[in-house]
């Protein structure tokens, strides 16, 4: 615990050092961990490493589409490497796998790009939500699942989460996306939306958060197929990267895409 305390510190420190730099700072911590989270995909499903080496290529190649508007040519690119990897590297490598690795290096990198889509569009309050919802219903689901969970939500993916965790997840992201946008408005004096302020974040918040769940079982799902315990330990306490970011990676998409339907 004590190990996992200190890194959430020393990480919480970096964020919030990097979040008011300029835009182009973020954007380049991103795709750093973007990159590392592709090559923690890879390593959990194959050791083959020109196969992680075009996964690095098209992770940077989907951010680059992502950041330049430039999106749907380089998936284009994308797939036709992991086409092309297909046919060279047959009987070394089960085609079902690559064509997996291609489809998750296209979503994984695509989802987490919009972390930087929102620094670049918005601002950096707005950066900090889907963090916000996607912390905060890991937490209130873990707490409210150990006190009050009897029905699991997914005896086969995730045996500990439960209903009344989940839902326990979804009011505290309510609850706490509330209180961030009074503290905004009061202290910061500082509007995410020009009206209907709680509406909408309630709106937001209920989505982002049982969307980040379902992220957090579909990276679970992975992990139990290919039978490892976490997909890495570059964050002591925490495993790697895409422990860590599994909602987020999921919530951030829908708050870039909410917030461009409500604010553009």
């Amino acid at each position: 615990m004590a190990k996992r305390l200190l890194t959430s510190g020393i990480g919480i420190i970096i964020f919030f050092c990097i979040l008011p730099a300029p835009s182009f700072v973020f954007s380049a911590a991103l795709l750093i961990i973007t990159l590392c989270a592709v090559v923690e995909l890879h390593r959990a499903v194959t050791k083959n490493i020109p196969i992680m080496i075009i996964g690095l290529l098209s992770s940077a190649l989907i951010f680059i589409g992502m950041i330049y508007d430039n999106l749907l040519f380089n998936i284009f690119i994308v797939f036709s490497l992991y086409l092309i990897l297909s046919v060279t590297v047959y009987g070394k490598e089960k085609v079902w796998i690559i064509y997996m690795l291609g489809f998750a290096t296209v979503i994984f990198s695509c989802f987490l790009t919009t972390l930087a889509k929102i620094r670049l569009v918005f601002s950096p309050y707005e950066v900090l939500l889907p963090f916000l919802f996607a912390w905060i219903t890991d937490s209130g689901a873990y707490f409210t699942g150990r006190a009050f969970g009897k029905h699991k939500l997914a005896p086969h993916l995730s045996p500990k989460k439960t209903v009344e965790g989940s839902l326990g997840g979804i009011i505290s992201c309510i609850l706490c996306s509330l209180l961030y946008i009074w503290i905004l408005n009061t202290i910061f004096s500082y509007s995410i939306f020009d009206e209907h302020n709680y509406l909408y974040i309630t709106i937001i918040s209920v989505i982002a958060s049982i969307v980040s769940q379902f992220g957090d079982l579909a990276l679970s799902a992975i992990k139990r197929d290919f039978g490892i315990k976490d997909y890495g330990n570059i964050l002591p306490g925490h495993g790697g990267i895409l422990d860590r970011f599994d909602s987020t990676l999921f919530a951030a998409p829908v708050v870039y895409y909410i917030l461009c339907f409500i604010k553009i």
